[in-house]
């Protein structure tokens, strides 16, 4: 019998299942801020690991304002450095005051321009660094500064600035390094002094009285700056006496008369680490004072409540950017130029560090409303100052500038409104899996 092949039987046909080739996902702005902190894998998809040149707010990310020239021309006899920016806020805002601190001069700079005035000359200043605030008599309103070597001066709108005598302090009695107001009385700091002394309540000039903190600042180091802190303590409200030994110690005092002792009384001394250089190291945010050392931000609040130990507790201020901030103070917490600042109309924190590699700037920015930090770079301050509502700065070539105003889209303009450049804002998220860390 003849044979007949069989029937080729085929494998059944598979349908090859469709290539999904796109996919939604909801990608979160980086309102979390800068995160330093946390590894890329597990870090908030809300955070960021390059945020320049923006601010991070509650609904979303938007770039700064830009800068314009305020005032040029600025140079005492060869100098350009604008060290200090001065600013006075009066009775009146038409007596404001903007004054730039460069050499041995105080000029004014509220006008701006190309042509600024002679300026107040003031001998024997070691630096151009001044350390001012204000401080409201029943009669007057007085800008207060001092220089070491300088010594005290004051302006009002009436009779300028005036060299204010000061009696039974030490030996070098214009060696003054910082200045603050403490329950109507003004405070002085020397140098390489344990001691800070004060004036009568509501006196401008006259003897002083010594109070010695050396007992007290047990990691040794000089006084370098007095503040007040006021502290609602259930039943009142007080009005603490906050001093800074150059090392780290924080130590608070409550009371009324430091000559006093059964009304003037310490409540505390705390360890935080060392501080920059200058005074300018502390701000008032809020109803809170923020210490700038080499562990971050300190709240004083967490200090006098007991909440504090960077031992156990993870820094709720600058926890995210403990980092690379810390690496920035250690290395140059002996430069002139870290300042601890806020600028109410824009509802930020700044810590201005100093200048390290032309042309780079940098300033690190919170958020005060969520924490958020960003980066600033591209403006040149070597200075920095609030005046009412604007910001401004000084720079190292003998300009003022005025920042950051809705009405700046340029960094950059010049006196007569020309030139400028676009400002470039930078943004890296954090890492992202789209909803599955598996798909490629």
């Amino acid at each position: 019998m003849p044979q007949a092949p069989l029937p080729l039987r085929l494998p059944p046909s598979r349908k090859t299942a469709a290539v999904r080739i796109n996919t939604s996902i909801f990608v979160p702005p980086p309102t979390g801020g800068l995160n330093f902190r946390d590894p890329y894998q597990i870090m908030p998809q809300t955070d960021a690991i390059v945020l320049d040149d923006c601010i991070a707010r509650q609904n979303g990310v938007e770039t700064r304002g830009g800068w314009r020239e305020h005032q040029t021309g600025l140079n005492v006899s060869g100098n350009t450095i604008v060290e200090t920016l001065l600013p006075y806020n009066a009775h009146s805002m038409v007596d404001d005051r903007l004054f730039a601190c460069i050499g041995n001069r105080i000029i004014d700079v509220t006008a701006g321009g190309s042509t600024p005035p002679a300026g107040l000359t003031v001998s024997n200043v070691s630096d151009s660094f001044w350390h001012s605030t204000q401080f409201q008599t029943s009669t007057n309103n007085f800008l207060c500064a001092v220089n070491n070597g300088g010594g005290f001066w004051t302006y009002d709108p009436v009779n300028g600035w005036v060299k204010r005598t000061l009696t039974n302090g030490p030996a070098n009695i214009d060696s003054i390094t910082s200045v603050s107001v403490w329950k109507k009385r003004l405070l002085f700091t020397f140098a390489n002094d344990s001691r800070f002394y004060y004036l009568a309540p509501e006196a401008i000039a006259g003897a002083l009285s010594p109070f010695d903190l050396g007992p007290q600042m047990k990691h040794g180091g000089t006084l370098v700056a007095t503040t007040s802190f006021t502290r609602d303590g259930g039943s009142d409200i007080e009005d603490y006496l906050v001093a800074f030994g150059s090392e780290g110690d924080v130590i608070v005092y409550a009371g009324y008369d430091p000559w006093n002792v059964a009304n003037f009384q310490l409540v505390g001394s705390w360890y935080v680490g060392p501080f920059p250089r200058r005074p300018t190291f502390y701000t008032t945010v809020g109803s809170d004072l923020y210490i700038l050392c080499e562990t971050g931000i300190v709240p004083l609040s967490m200090l006098v409540g007991g909440r504090w130990s960077p031992a156990v507790l993870q820094n709720p201020i600058t926890g995210k950017i403990e980092a690379p901030l810390r690496d920035s103070l250690v290395r140059t917490r002996y430069d002139n130029r870290w300042e601890v600042f806020t600028i109410p109309a824009l509802g930020v924190l700044v810590l201005k560090q100093p200048q390290q590699t032309l042309p780079y700037h940098l300033m690190w920015v919170m958020n005060i409303g969520t924490g958020a930090w960003s980066n600033f770079n591209g403006v040149p301050a070597h200075s920095c100052a609030v005046l009412r509502d604007t910001f401004y700065f000084g720079t190292t070539d003998g300009r003022v500038a005025r920042a950051f105003s809705s009405d700046l889209a340029n960094d950059g303009i010049l006196l007569n409104g020309t030139g400028g450049s676009v400002i470039e804002a930078t943004i890296q998220a954090a890492f992202l899996s789209f909803g599955n860390s598996g798909q490629l």
